[in-house]
């Protein structure tokens, strides 16, 4: 797998690793589900693209897990940070938060990592 996906306090931190496919996109779904429904307030979250080696991932892809997410009920509306320091991660990053049109979701995309905590940390 691709993401490694943990609790840092109150923040999911989903860091990527090698190279991306669609089955690591779309298995993030379900994951971040399982951690939403454990608790009783959703957590902001940091997505770190920055340990990523690359990606198959296109248009189509991208275009899927955002429909998936933009079906997805919280408890609350949070924050999602993604740090994209590439220009290809940045672009794909941003593609992405343009798809999502889910009132639950706040995203925000960062070239650097303080940037991204402090944002997705900030009240």
């Amino acid at each position: 797998m691709s993401f490694v996906i943990e609790l840092t306090g109150d923040v999911i931190c989903i860091t990527a690793h090698g190279k991306i496919n669609l089955e690591d996109v779309m298995g993030l779904g379900p994951s971040l589900k399982r951690i939403e429904d454990e608790l009783p307030k959703a957590p902001n979250r940091v997505m770190d693209l920055s340990n990523s080696t690359g990606a198959d991932l296109d248009f189509p892809t991208v275009s899927s897990f955002a429909r998936m997410r933009n079906q997805t009920v919280l408890k609350n509306t949070v924050r999602v940070a993604i740090i994209a320091p590439s220009d290809f991660q940045f672009g794909m990053a941003r593609m992405f938060q343009s798809m999502i049109a889910n009132p639950h979701f706040d995203f925000c995309t960062f070239r650097k990592s303080d940037e991204a905590w402090n944002w997705a940390t900030a009240t």
